[in-house]
């Protein structure tokens, strides 16, 4: 069987957009998506009403002066779950080795470009019973600990957040 039919995760054209108020996620498109071979749909929560926003969980935490991922999904019942990724010290992310494109896929180099804001090596994968949906990638700048459900996702207080939808990531 080929992996269309055994991965979970998003299907269509549209992808969930992740949004966020200070402590949670929600969705702006509605999307379809697949999970153990059954295709499900999970409507836009998306109405500007923070109520309609779901909090992370305080366990899910990024260490100050560190970038720190955190995968979104869905199960079957259109609920949101969380995992934590790995958390990169700052001062270490741009010398983190990374797998490029040039060569073969197993092509190892000795850095990031100072650019990047996180490595990919260190996202949250697939969760049995879940599709996933995206990730936030949280850059704690300022001297606090973020913390799931209390730190704010929107950028502000010291906090720097970026979000991707799982769409185009191959082999993640």
């Amino acid at each position: 069987m080929d992996s269309i039919h055994v991965t979970n995760g998003i299907i269509g054209s549209l992808l969930p957009t992740l949004k966020a108020t200070t402590t949670g996620i929600q969705t702006t498109n509605a999307i379809n998506f697949k999970i153990d071979g059954q295709v499900y749909s999970l409507a836009s929560n998306y109405n500007g009403a923070t109520a309609n926003y779901v909090a992370i969980p305080s366990t899910v935490t990024i260490p100050a002066g560190s970038t720190g991922s955190i995968g979104v999904y869905v199960n079957p019942n259109g609920s949101l779950a969380f995992v934590q990724g790995t958390n990169f010290l700052d001062t270490t992310l741009v010398n983190t080795p990374f797998y490029g494109l040039a060569g073969t896929s197993t092509t190892v180099y000795a850095s990031q470009t100072s650019t990047s804001i996180y490595s990919t090596i260190g996202l949250p994968g697939p969760k049995p019973g879940y599709a996933l949906l995206g990730w936030a990638i949280v850059n704690a700048t300022s001297t606090s600990v973020w913390t799931g459900g209390t730190s704010s996702l929107t950028g502000s207080g010291g906090f720097v957040v970026t979000f991707l939808d799982n769409f185009g990531f191959v082999g993640i």
